[in-house]
């Protein structure tokens, strides 16, 4: 057999950053892994041409290099897969684990000393493995980039005749200011207390003797962000809109459209308000074409988000969790920057004039942790000595002395009485989801699960000028149907409030509807 290339190292080790954006394509740019790419390939090579001198075998070199390649990036896979099947396994940690995976590379790379068999046709085998394997993601995020500028335009949602063709209000300025706050997976009241044993209670009095009006029975129409926003800023279910994307896609660029492209700021723009955005972190949902002012998160943030992400599932993080115990992760600070940023600003929007309608995207419930529930920094030491519960207590606890204060500067700051609307977007994750995000399928969770993650936390704020007939199992889907009723005098039918699971992560367009299962008995849908 003739002389072969051995570049398999290569392609394996560039494989998993390369899978880790494919499943993430839709919330950041494609530049953000070249520069991870190239540092990644320079290690492999040196790694590569240094054992090849030291061994004198260039195949055996390759075989380690991908060895140890292929346990350096799969790591975090491994550990949460442990983790997903042994739930609160004291033996599933990185002290235990981490060693082991150590022990287990080594003894790896020692048959492939010991080996003596000639290495040519498993060289060459994994050459034609490590091209198709890069191959699959590489496909897909080219076809994602093709598929984004023209994907969705069939499946837009479209608001009726009368109201697209509608002219601005001739009189806007008698209009109220309307905020619409996601507060990142807030849980309700009842999933607090059922699932993590603790008394909102104080909270939602707050609320309510400040004249907030809140649906203790709501549910969130899906259950994570991406699809849950798409459905509420459309005030639609999204079946019809994604009926020509295949159930088996991972193509989340019609969602992002639908999020994007939206009807209600549409509806409102024509009504003559002012579009204030207040995104998230992920490139989607950063800005919009639509907003006449928008928050700048800090680039820097986006890029760290991605590769701490990544980093998450690699050796890396072990190995730092040893050498630096105390060191705090820039994760955990570009989160209470972006934490303090984003209130600061949502404060300031209340002297903008107006009518104006806000679109916040608050991180204050959504991890990682960083503030105790007194608003002390949390360092990383204090948040691994607490349990999933107590630090999830003591995040809410903090959210509520920050909700408070937002909600009574708007409040006061605003000229004319505004409406608020402070709304999650989904429940808390279950553990087993947290240990697996991307490929836990959704249709294996236990009811207690579904309960803890559709039930939310949904507030109103209406001027007593209005008569908005808000009830108590209302959900986000219902929540401008009714509003735009009462304040327009226009005739949106309501919808059922459903509830829909979806697949995974990984596939959003497998929906089932979970509406009866997380039913709460007895209620009382009184209106308001």
């Amino acid at each position: 057999m003739k002389k072969i290339i051995v570049f398999h190292p290569i392609l394996y080790s560039l494989y998993p950053l390369v899978f880790y954006y494919y499943h993430n394509s839709g919330e950041f740019h494609p530049d953000i892994i070249i520069a991870p790419l190239l540092v990644i390939l320079i290690i492999v090579l040196l790694i590569y041409q240094g054992l090849r001198i030291i061994i004198g075998n260039k195949y055996k070199a390759g075989l380690m290099t991908t060895a140890v390649s292929l346990f350096f990036f799969t790591y975090g896979h491994a550990l949460n897969l442990l983790k997903q099947q042994f739930v609160n396994n004291v033996l599933v940690t990185d002290n235990i684990f981490f060693p082991a995976w150590i022990i287990f590379l080594g003894l790896i790379v020692f048959l492939i000393l010991k080996y003596r068999t000639p290495l040519k046709k498993i060289s060459l085998v994994l050459n034609l493995l490590s091209v198709v394997l890069l191959m699959m993601p590489v496909f897909g995020i080219f076809r994602s980039l093709l598929k984004t500028g023209v994907t969705g335009l069939s499946v837009r949602p479209a608001i009726p005749a009368r109201q697209a063709s509608a002219q601005k209000s001739g009189n806007s300025n008698n209009l109220p200011d309307i905020y619409y706050i996601i507060a990142e997976r807030y849980p309700s009241t009842r999933s607090l207390k059922d699932y993590f044993q603790f008394d909102n209670s104080s909270f939602i009095k707050f609320l309510e003797e400040n004249g907030f009006y809140v649906a203790q029975d709501s549910k969130s129409n899906y259950l994570i962000t991406y699809l849950s926003l798409a459905s509420s800023l459309n005030m639609d279910y999204l079946g019809d809109f994604i009926k020509s994307v295949p159930t088996k896609s991972t193509d989340k660029s019609p969602i992002i459209k639908l999020i994007q492209d939206n009807n209600v700021v549409k509806y409102l723009k024509n009504k003559g308000y002012l579009y204030i955005h207040i995104g998230a972190p992920w490139l989607p949902m950063q800005t919009s074409k639509y907003a006449d002012v928008v928050f700048d998160t800090d680039s820097a943030i986006l890029i760290n988000e991605f590769m701490e992400g990544f980093k998450s599932t690699t050796l890396i993080y072990p190995i730092t969790k040893i050498l630096a115990p105390n060191q705090e992760s820039k994760t955990r600070n570009d989160h209470r920057l972006l934490i303090n940023d984003q209130i600061n600003f949502l404060i300031k929007t209340s002297s903008l004039p107006g009518p104006k309608f806000v679109f916040a995207h608050m991180f204050l419930t959504h991890p990682p942790y960083v503030y105790d529930r007194s608003g002390n920094l949390l360092t990383e030491t204090q948040f691994r000595k607490l349990n999933s519960r107590e630090n999830k207590v003591q995040n809410t606890e903090f959210a509520n002395l920050r909700y408070r204060d937002i909600l009574r500067k708007l409040l006061t700051g605003s000229k004319t009485e505004p409406i608020i609307i402070l709304q999650s977007d989904e429940g808390e994750y279950f553990e087993r989801l947290n240990y697996n995000v991307t490929h836990f399928d959704l249709r294996m969770a236990t009811l207690d699960e579904l309960k803890q993650k559709s039930f939310i936390l949904n507030a109103y704020y209406i001027p007593k000028k209005y008569n908005v007939p808000l009830y108590q199992s209302i959900t986000p889907v219902n929540t401008f149907r009714l509003l735009f009723n009462d304040l327009f005098n226009d005739q949106f039918t309501l919808l059922p409030d459903k509830v829909f699971g979806h697949r995974s992560f990984w596939y959003p367009y497998v929906h089932f509807d979970i509406t009866e299962k997380v039913k709460i008995e007895n209620t009382q849908d009184t209106q308001n």
